[in-house]
């Protein structure tokens, strides 16, 4: 029995069909394609999420403390009032 899937959503690296014989989605990432329940795909959308925003955050704090750092190593102007 031939299966026809749904398009559903795609991107320029991925794209997401829904098989409605089987109620699976199919995700595919390049030569792969993960065929995943529909429960499956909402912990897998809530577990990239969680995880994007990690990243975020730790290239933010990074960020923040290179910044930081460059601040504290970069010369006084000597027109400041700072210079001894």
């Amino acid at each position: 029995m031939p299966h026809t899937l749904r398009p559903l959503a795609h991107s320029p690296v991925c794209q997401i069909d829904h098989c409605a014989e089987c109620n699976i989605l199919h995700v595919t990432l390049g030569p792969i394609t993960m065929r995943l329940e529909i429960g499956a795909g909402h912990h897998l959308r809530h577990t990239l999420t969680r995880a994007l925003e990690v990243l975020e955050a730790m290239e933010a704090r990074e960020a923040l403390e290179a910044h930081d750092r460059g601040s504290a190593t970069e010369p006084t102007h000597p027109d400041s009032p700072l210079v001894n």
